[in-house]
């Protein structure tokens, strides 16, 4: 069996101001997904400013900034409300399968 916290993990610790991520989050009951660009980081946050629009009815537009949880926040963080690299490493892209 895969240690998918290991890799979740290891994803966080790769996160650097200005570079390029995936941030997922949740808003009244709705998933969201997109590409953003990381603007602050502490050890339990990330602040994100979104790179796409998200679906037209979302209210979520390009340059918006949202604060979602980092590994470390166990009491907020799960694969719906996370942040990840947008380009994991080679050793960490394989985790998937």
């Amino acid at each position: 069996m895969i240690d998918n916290f290991f890799y979740q993990r290891s994803d966080d610790r790769c996160l650097e101001l200005n570079s390029e991520v995936i941030v997922c989050w949740t808003d009244r009951g709705y998933s969201y997904s997109t590409k953003g660009i990381i603007i602050s980081l502490t050890r339990e946050k990330a602040r994100i400013r979104l790179l796409e629009d998200v679906a037209s009815n979302s209210g979520y537009r390009r340059d918006t900034e949202l604060e979602v949880a980092r590994f470390a926040d166990q009491t907020c963080w799960s694969e719906h409300n996370c942040v990840r690299p947008a380009n994991p490493s080679n050793a960490l892209a394989h985790h998937a399968t």
